[in-house]
């Protein structure tokens, strides 16, 4: 399974860790420009990625 396969969860946390970093980014910019909507943007992005590793975590280990 691609749960349990080392080599493609190291390319999923990869590219979490890039859509949180890019979207920190951008998000967080507009935010702190004075759009306060985006720092709600920004945590269901956080929230949205955290769920997803935690389901990972979870298929990998058999839960």
């Amino acid at each position: 399974m691609i749960y349990r396969d080392k080599k493609w969860l190291l390319v999923l946390y990869l590219f979490y860790t890039a859509i949180l970093i890019a979207g920190t980014y951008v998000f967080g910019k507009q935010a702190l420009s004075g759009r306060p909507l985006y720092y709600l943007i920004l945590l269901l992005l956080w929230l949205g990625v955290a769920k997803n590793i935690w389901i990972l975590e979870k298929r990998r280990r058999g839960k």
